[in-house]
């Protein structure tokens, strides 16, 4: 069995059948993990010593109609996206320099059916493979917490990456993603996440942010 099928095959398991009521027209689950392993093929970098560096950050932007279809389903599909891409890496011996990540986001311009995958560009890497770090942190409550992940999820639940033990927070209540953007997403959270007074879904993280998670006021740098 390939692994697209058993990607469609785990995926129906999952979703204990949800599948197929849910993905049954326009954009399939499938077709996005095969356009990033085929994304991660075409942009490998060669080193020196003749290793391959493989992407392992893929953005997958979406129609809004295709984006809400998806929604409810984010925290079991972008992992299984994941999955699929590191073990196409490993078969065909790419390295991977750090955990894959698949991140979907909606593109209000994009018409239903129509789906773009891109990667972020991986950091610098030196002559002996090590790559350049950039450090980014948010603050809470004065205490500094580094984004050391390229998905750092933020809540109440020990799951979490950084916990808040805050009734105002939900169990995963937001998260932010690292690449060469940083991308502030909530999670459909109870309280919601605010900017300037707004709630939002997601908003790419462009320079020092003050925003709020329920109540709980965080400063990213």
């Amino acid at each position: 069995m390939g692994l697209l099928d058993q990607f469609e095959q785990r995926l129906d398991s999952l979703l204990a059948g949800a599948l197929t009521a849910a993905f049954d027209e326009e954009v399939q689950p499938v077709e996005i993990v095969a356009a990033v392993t085929r994304e991660m093929d075409e942009h490998l970098q060669e080193l020196e010593n003749g290793r391959l560096i493989a992407p392992n950050h893929f953005i997958v932007d979406l129609a809004k109609h295709d984006y809400d279809r998806m929604r409810d389903y984010l925290k079991t599909l972008e992992p299984e996206f994941a999955d699929t891409a590191r073990a196409h890496a490993n078969l065909q011996h790419y390295t991977l320099i750090g955990p894959v990540v698949v991140t979907l986001m909606k593109d209000n311009e994009l018409e239903a059916g129509v789906f773009r995958v891109s990667f972020e560009q991986l950091p610098a890497v030196t002559s002996s493979g090590s790559p350049a770090a950039t450090i980014h942190n948010i603050t809470i409550n004065g205490v500094s917490h580094p984004l050391t992940k390229p998905v750092n999820r933020i809540g109440r639940s020990v799951d979490a990456d950084i916990v808040i033990n805050d009734p105002a927070i939900s169990r995963l209540h937001a998260e932010i993603t690292i690449g060469s953007n940083v991308i502030l997403r909530d999670l459909v959270s109870t309280n919601g996440t605010w900017l300037n007074g707004e709630r939002i879904s997601e908003i790419q993280l462009t320079g020092p942010t003050n925003f709020k998670l329920g109540t709980i006021e965080v400063s990213y740098q």
